[in-house]
C-alpha cells in the first residue's frame, strides 16, 4: 500500500480541473530506495544522474530529495534520522510532510535496486507535464 502523500494544494493552471501527469508512487519509491541504501551505496548518485528535485510533482518530495542531495554532497549518511534532522535545520520538516511521512517512505520498498527505474518514471511524467 503506497504511503499517503501530503495533499498538494497547487493549481495546475489550466483551469480544466484535471491534474497534470504525475507518478506519486514512483516519487515515494525513489525516496524510499535512497533511504534504504542509507547513502552507503551508489543509489543516490545514480538517481541524481536521472532526476532533479524539480522533476518531482509533490513539493514535499522536492524538499526531501533536496535534503538528501545536501547530505550526499557532504558525504553524510542518508537515513530517516539524518534527513529529518536536515529538514528541521532548514525549517522545512512540515513542508516535507513531517517526521512520520519521511519515516514511512521506505515501507513499500524492498530494495534500492530499482531506484533508477523509478527515477526514470518520475522524469517521464515531469517531461509530460512540461509539454
Amino acid at each position: 500500500m503506497p504511503v499517503e502523500a501530503p495533499l498538494d494544494t497547487q493549481e495546475n493552471g489550466k483551469g480544466q480541473g484535471h491534474l497534470p501527469p504525475q507518478n506519486i508512487e514512483a516519487e515515494q519509491r525513489v525516496l524510499g530506495a535512497i533511504l534504504l541504501d542509507g547513502g552507503e551505496g551508489s543509489t543516490v548518485a545514480s538517481v541524481m544522474e536521472v532526476l532533479r528535485p524539480e522533476h518531482c510533482y509533490r513539493p514535499s518530495h522536492r524538499v526531501i530529495f533536496e535534503a538528501m542531495i545536501v547530505l550526499f554532497e557532504r558525504s553524510d549518511p542518508i537515513d530517516i534520522l539524518t534527513v529529518v534532522d536536515a529538514l528541521k535545520k532548514i525549517g522545512k520538516l512540515d513542508e516535507a510532510g513531517g517526521q512520520e511521512y519521511v519515516a514511512r517512505l521506505s515501507d513499500d520498498v524492498s530494495s534500492a535496486r530499482r531506484a533508477v527505474a523509478y527515477a526514470k518514471l518520475v522524469r517521464a511524467t515531469y517531461l509530460a507535464r512540461s509539454l
